[in-house]
């Protein structure tokens, strides 16, 4: 897959008449080998009120076939594996099958401008300015984060 580093979020043109982003629900599946994100998917509850599955949003014809969902599998993953080659090599005795998801994190959210060839605003460019302008010094807006772990 050619678009193995990208997601489909939302199609916009930064003009005047579009001058915010739509809500969207993105999602992280965090597990010792693997990560699962996905960009405003279904999720079907239990009769007790816990969430049983997960369905990605299907690819929208204006998408230009990017996902809307991407699993990251640690032996498929050469930035995963490098890391874990660097932490065997430099730091053994921190070198946990987990590393380095196994220490606590911080979760960071912002507000990123830019994209990637064909994108209205792509990095290098002076589109920034002038095409998505409005979106420049934009308010990231968080209406709910939520996180769970599976109990033991």
């Amino acid at each position: 897959n050619d678009n193995f580093d990208r997601y489909f979020v939302e199609a916009t043109d930064c003009d005047a008449e579009h001058p915010s982003w739509e809500e969207h629900v993105f999602v992280l599946n965090w597990q010792p080998d693997e990560l699962t994100t996905w960009i405003d998917p279904t999720f079907e509850y239990d009769a007790e009120g816990r969430l049983v599955s997960v369905t990605p949003k299907a690819k929208p014809q204006s998408g230009g076939g990017l996902p809307t969902w991407k699993k990251y599998e640690r032996q498929q993953t050469p930035t995963w594996l490098a890391v874990e080659s660097f932490m065997q090599t430099c730091f053994p005795e921190n070198a946990k099958a987990d590393a380095p998801f196994d220490d606590g994190f911080k979760i960071v959210l912002n507000v990123a401008i830019g994209g990637y060839g064909g994108a209205p605003c792509t990095w290098g460019q002076d589109t920034c300015q002038t095409t998505c302008g409005g979106a420049l010094g934009s308010e990231l807006v968080l209406s709910d984060i939520s996180v769970w772990e599976l109990a033991a």
